[in-house]
């Protein structure tokens, strides 16, 4: 046998070890890629889980792991439906099997719990897994928390619902406020006319009473309008809450105990005084209703709350600052956690049909939202609810307004009143009348400004509706002061999206009120604009 040359020979050792060596440099970096790929795998921003055709868990990623906060040794093997709620169990089940039966690709929302009960929503993304041989091996899924997704969702839901209230709202607010406007104002007038403790005098109570509730009603659609923007005023919680209470009183069934408690060392919130009844009156009310069988125990209670930068406050709308807390509680029948997570929708009742109107609770959220508060709700089905409203303390410097009372005010001076409704020309014109005022009417806004026109000075105040053929109010009160500068006007509607208070402010409108109003809103506020009027 020849002997091998040693060049040769050292040649293909030399091959053999580069072999060798590109050998050990691919396996490093398919381990480097193996590791990688692992890391990706474990750490991807979703859960990935492979089910076997039982559901049980064959693989886990670390994500999907501490999606559900367990460890990952502890899930391989075990049935995913354990950590799926109840109520999304069998949504799960048909998920799965569609999957591995049809063969083709599924997406399904659950609510998941983790290992420490809280719950969340998921998506699932699955897939089927086949063999080589085309055989079905499992289902894989990616898992994602969509918890937020869905807050976001039922956001915006919740806002166009809103929305979609508020512009029915709006479109029935103008002429079914100047209907109750009539009723309520021809029928103040004939109470004025009764003799005292009349059949007449009764049953036209009982017309006016009909009629303010039907204003109430139209008032708390209108809350669910975000352009019907209330001015308020600071305003002392105590005394309304009181007077509020008294009147709640009165309507209790007799198996149903009320306290009230009032330990707040102040008390002044930027509100009107009619909100505050609408909101204590609703939850009043509901809570009455579910103490109306067995009986039980209703308490209302204010007190001073204080939520800091660090605190954690029992709402996500609650800025840090001094709040007026006001709960109510009872000892009713309690709700359940659907009821409990529809009670604030709009129209949402557990009433019997021609019951309830379901606007309610959902009036007692608009009118804490606009206060710049929020309201929460805590029940256990027969353990009774409470309900609390947190409402923002007035900033320093604000001074609170005492509730106005005592007698109808009235004056001597002379007022112009135009409005295209002529029931409303006639019925302010004798409200006005009876208190003293000398009262130039008119029907058409073109004629109002001839009147105004021909003696400035004649007059000391301008009532003038919005809605008005030819000149809407505003446009006339630009004309009036363009005229004399000092006339105070006051604005009435019953309901226009082009005005609100701060719109009639801005074109130098004294006062603007919504209709209907009764005498007395009406006095009042005539007063109030020339008494400010006087003092300029």
């Amino acid at each position: 046998m020849p002997r091998r040359d040693a060049q040769q020979v050292t040649h293909e050792e030399i091959g053999l070890e580069v072999q060798n060596e590109e050998l050990r440099r691919a396996q490093d970096t398919i381990i480097a890629l193996q590791q990688r790929y692992a890391d990706l795998y474990d750490f991807a921003p979703v859960g990935y889980f492979m089910f076997d055709g039982r559901e049980l868990i064959t693989e886990v990623n670390l994500t999907g792991a501490s999606l559900l906060g367990v460890e990952r040794d502890q899930l391989k093997g075990e049935p995913f439906s354990l950590s799926v709620a109840a109520e999304s169990r069998d949504a799960f089940h048909r998920h799965h099997r569609d999957v591995s039966q049809t063969g083709t690709p599924d997406t399904c929302e659950l609510q998941l719990t983790r290992k420490d009960g809280t719950a969340f929503y998921a998506s699932l993304q699955s897939v089927p897994v086949r063999d080589a041989k085309g055989n079905l091996t499992g289902v894989r899924s990616a898992i994602s928390d969509i918890t937020e997704q869905k807050r976001i969702e039922d956001e915006l839901r919740q806002a166009r619902k809103m929305e979609a209230i508020g512009n029915l709202a709006g479109g029935i607010a103008h002429d079914f406020n100047n209907i109750l406007a009539d009723i309520i104002g021809f029928t103040e007038l004939a109470i004025d006319n009764a003799p005292e403790g009349s059949l007449i005098e009764r049953n036209m109570n009982r017309v006016l009473k009909a009629g303010s509730r039907g204003r109430d009603l139209v008032r708390q659609i209108l809350t669910f309008n975000y352009k019907n923007d209330l001015k308020r005023e600071p305003l002392h919680l105590t005394p309304v809450v009181i007077e509020t209470v008294k009147l709640l009183k009165t309507s209790l069934p007799d198996n149903v105990t009320m306290v009230l408690h009032t330990p707040v060392t102040s008390d002044e919130v930027l509100a009107e005084s009619a909100e505050i009844r609408q909101l204590l009156m609703n939850l009043g009310t509901n809570a009455a209703k579910a103490m109306r069988e067995h009986g039980g125990h209703l308490e209302i209670a204010l007190k001073d709350i204080e939520f800091y930068p660090d605190s954690h406050p029992p709402h996500p709308d609650l800025a840090p600052g001094p709040y007026v807390e006001i709960s109510v509680k009872d000892t009713g029948c309690g709700m359940d956690a659907a009821t409990r997570n529809g009670i604030f929708e709009p129209f949402f009742t557990t009433k019997e049909r021609g019951q309830g109107t379901g606007l309610g609770l959902a009036l007692v959220r608009g009118i804490a939202e606009r206060l710049r508060g929020a309201v929460t709700v805590s029940s256990e089905v027969g353990q009774g609810t409470l309900f609390t409203t947190f409402l923002p303390k007035v900033s320093r410097g604000q001074k609170a307004q005492p509730e106005m009372a005592g007698e109808v005010p009235g004056g001597k001076e002379r007022i112009l009143v135009v409005d295209d409704e002529e029931s409303f020309v006639e019925i302010a014109a004798e409200m006005l009348g009876r208190l003293g005022y000398e009262v130039v009417t008119t029907t058409e806004s073109g004629e109002a400004l001839r009147i105004f026109s021909e003696q400035p000075e004649r007059f000391h105040l301008v009532i003038t509706d919005q809605m008005m053929p030819d000149m809407t109010g505003r446009q006339l009160a630009r004309k009036l002061i363009a005229l004399r500068p000092d006339i105070p006007i006051i604005l009435a509607t019953g309901f226009s999206y082009a005005v609100d208070a701060s719109a009639a402010q801005t074109a130098g409108i004294r006062a603007f009120v919504m209709k209907p109003l009764t005498k007395e809103e009406l006095a009042r506020t005539v007063r109030k604009v020339l008494d400010d009027t006087q003092a300029r």
